[in-house]
């Protein structure tokens, strides 16, 4: 999510640690260098800074991180 909207923007999480994470974003193009990741099934919220970009993947480390948070019961 980004721009302060509510609206999501789906990607896969190829590597995921407790600092950074591999994102695959499919046919997204601008993408922000901050953003706030939200991984579902881990109840994971993650404020990021992009590290990396070649093509469509994205290297971003966190900036604050989150856990027990449920992006769908918001």
């Amino acid at each position: 999510m980004f721009d302060g909207q509510d609206n999501a923007v789906h990607c896969m999480v190829r590597e995921i640690s407790d600092q950074h994470a591999v994102l695959t974003m499919s046919g997204w193009i601008g993408f922000p260098s901050e953003f706030t990741l939200h991984v579902e099934p881990d109840s994971l919220r993650a404020k990021c800074q992009v590290t990396n970009r070649r093509g469509s993947t994205v290297e971003v480390s966190f900036t604050e991180v989150e856990y027990g948070e449920r992006l769908k019961a918001r």
